[in-house]
């Protein structure tokens, strides 16, 4: 009986009649070459230098209008660097991030994975960020929705004290 209806879904489904199926839109594949630096003024009280660098590959999902509903982008082989004053640390971070597109206009982002993990030898780990994130991405900033790993800072927070007191002196 069960080999009969997965018979029969399949048939309906396929059907050139089209009986009640909507059809989105194909996925839109890019792979994304990333390498971008940029300059954090709030998180310590110096200037630190960020910079991004590695692959990541977006799929694009499209309702049966066009609309995109959803991004599934991964970032498998991406690299993060926080300098200041003649140091470097960097971490790696491979990461996936799912945004769904809300009707009302926000974005729901599901982030995943390891972003910043950044152990210095005598201190051990002074930052790390790994683990689920959810935010809902509105027009007054994020909110978290959920967490839960081990973080020591949140991605859209900046760098933590301990990484601003190692950056500190040359």
């Amino acid at each position: 009986m069960r080999r009969f209806m997965l018979l029969v879904t399949a048939l309906v489904l396929l059907s050139p009649l089209g009986v009640g199926v909507a059809q989105a839109a194909e996925p839109a594949r890019v792979v994304i070459p990333i390498n971008d630096t940029f300059t954090d003024d709030q998180s310590c009280d110096f200037p630190v230098v960020v910079h991004l660098e590695g692959t990541g590959r977006s799929t694009d999902f499209f309702d049966q209008n066009g609309n995109l509903i959803r991004t599934l982008s991964v970032f498998p082989g991406l690299t993060i660097s926080f300098s200041a004053n003649g140091k470097t640390l960097t971490s790696a971070s491979p990461a996936i991030d799912i945004d769904t597109f809300n009707a009302d206009g926000t974005v729901t982002a599901f982030i995943a994975g390891l972003l910043a993990h950044i152990s210095v030898p005598g201190q051990g780990i002074i930052a790390i960020n790994t683990g689920l994130r959810i935010y809902l991405f509105t027009e007054q900033g994020p909110e978290v929705i959920f967490r839960a790993g081990a973080s020591t800072f949140d991605t859209f927070e900046g760098p933590v004290s301990q990484l601003c007191g190692v950056l500190a002196h040359p």
